[in-house]
């Protein structure tokens, strides 16, 4: 792919194979002048032009664009071009092809003169997402690198404030991430977090994205009294709304804690005005886990509507894959940082052939490799917590690449079944 340097605003987007084929026509020689035509593309590519290679994943998008598509004249040329328009952030085009199509939106005969469909705006064209495919779950616990739950025996709650402050720089680097890739998630935020961080929350939202409640202190549900939980999660929906300007109506326990017998939390969500829970993780392990939950977005007890019951939530579960007919965790957090892509792949392909969202979940801490480092710390939570941070963000680019994002609150269940 090829982007023109020198029009500020502008960018001409065309491929080899299509100035190979112009070369012969400007100078008025034969198309079978293969060496020239080589010649002529090395010089625009050193002095005119840049070129932009396409990933490993613009390429099958675009070959599935092709496959797929209801439009058999739409071109492999064409499907690429939008990747990488996606890629470099480019909004629209104008057609200068007329057999240039997006999904059938329009047909371009030259700039300035398009034949509008479907309300497109003439002369251009949103670049395109494949919409057959489904929409997955970006999703962010909004916490210090020091509040972690792993860090409980070492680091106690009244020390916190003494320690350096790192969770914009995280936020920044996920929010710029989000952006470039067109994409928008759900960021659960500690209550302690927002009452210091507020302009930081006030940014989460203004940029379009969720914000939903983390509870106050990263207290485990397993460690506090129905009657401590209640006041938790209504201080921290209380201050975040007043910070987003908008409803919260999303929930995420610390560490994923609730788990079997701690069901009350439930009936609690439902009675302080949540209608969303993401914290029943749906496998077995030391910690947390709730082994006989579902994998995929469901209604507790199956019931849609039932104002302060648990029936009333709807439960955001994060990703995981089967194996041996066990649920193995794919959703995120170390288990994205440690283990190979191929299993956070895996869980979100599965989900795409099961027709329904995957839900993924990251810590600004963990874009943070430069993060002050505990001393003191057991191996096995050294390389929980420190382990392949540098690998963060090469993944996420790559995930965000290859999946689209939007936040919990937009899922169809939700906005079709609204209070």
């Amino acid at each position: 792919m090829f982007q023109q340097l020198n029009v500020p605003g502008v960018a001409l987007l065309t491929t080899n194979a299509v100035v190979f084929e112009t070369y012969p026509l400007i100078l008025h020689r034969s198309r079978r002048g293969r060496a020239n035509a080589l010649r002529f593309l090395d010089v625009m590519e050193r002095n005119v032009l840049r070129v932009v290679r396409l990933t490993a994943a613009e390429e099958r998008a675009a070959t599935t664009l092709v496959r797929t598509h209801a439009d058999k004249s739409y071109s492999l040329c064409d499907a690429a071009s939008f990747a990488v328009m996606k890629r470099l952030r480019v909004r629209a085009a104008v057609a200068l092809d007329e057999e240039f199509r997006s999904y059938g939106q329009f047909r371009g005969a030259a700039v300035g003169s398009v034949e509008p469909r479907h309300g497109i705006r003439p002369g251009h064209v949103d670049c395109p997402r494949n919409s057959t495919a489904a929409m997955h779950h970006f999703t962010v616990d909004v916490e210090e690198y020091f509040q972690v739950s792993a860090l409980e025996p070492y680091v106690s709650r009244g020390s916190w404030d003494g320690f350096e402050s790192r969770v914009r720089l995280g936020v920044a680097r996920l929010i710029e991430l989000l952006d470039r890739h067109r994409a928008r998630g759900t960021f659960f935020v500690l209550g302690w977090v927002a009452e210091r961080q507020a302009a930081m929350v006030r940014e989460i939202a203004g940029q379009g994205h969720e914000i939903a409640s983390h509870g106050w202190d990263h207290r485990r549900v397993t460690e506090q009294t129905p009657e401590q939980f209640r006041e938790s999660v209504r201080r921290t929906r209380l201050a975040l709304e007043d910070l987003a300007g908008r409803p919260v109506i999303g929930f995420r326990a610390p560490s994923f804690s609730i788990v079997p017998g701690r069901e009350w939390a439930l009936e609690i969500l439902g009675e302080e005005g949540y209608r969303y829970d993401s914290s029943l993780f749906p496998i077995r392990r030391p910690g947390y886990g709730f082994p006989s939950a579902g994998r995929d977005p469901y209604w507790l007890n199956g019931a849609r509507a039932a104002n302060g019951k648990s029936g009333g939530m709807f439960e955001v579960p994060p990703a995981t894959i089967r194996w041996m007919g066990q649920n193995l965790p794919a959703g995120g957090g170390a288990y994205f940082r440690l283990f190979p892509y191929a299993l956070v792949r895996r869980a979100f392909k599965d989900a795409e052939r099961r027709g329904v969202a995957a839900t993924f979940y990251v810590h600004p801490w963990e874009l943070d490799p430069e993060q002050p480092r505990l001393s003191g710390l057991p191996w096995t939570t050294q390389v929980r917590h420190y382990g392949g941070l540098a690998r963060t963000v090469p993944r996420l680019e790559r995930l965000l690449a290859e999946f689209r994002f939007a936040p919990i609150c937009e899922h169809p269940e939700l906005t079709t079944h609204a209070r």
